[in-house]
């Protein structure tokens, strides 16, 4: 929740929330693009701010390993590792 205060106070602000009913209310105005996009905000931010920086890195390290054989796998076909997230 303080990713939300810290990154969207502007938007908190607009909403002129005075309780936490009235906060409800703003969120269901949303659409759920909006929503979802904002949420995924706030969770870097809190993964960024809360995650063991050598966690993090051992994690990255394994998913890329993983990841490997995909990634040799597209650019053996001559495309672009960018252009396969579409």
């Amino acid at each position: 929740e303080v990713g939300h205060y810290v990154l969207h106070s502007d938007l908190i602000g607009s909403f002129h929330p005075q309780s936490v009913a009235d906060w409800s209310r703003s969120i269901l105005v949303l659409d759920e693009e909006t929503y979802d996009w904002l949420e995924w905000q706030a969770y870097s931010f809190a993964a960024a701010v809360l995650v063991p920086r050598v966690s993090l890195k051992q994690n990255f390290r394994n998913e890329l390993k993983l990841l490997q054989p995909k990634i040799d796998l597209i650019r053996s076909k001559g495309l672009s590792v960018e252009s396969s997230h579409d």
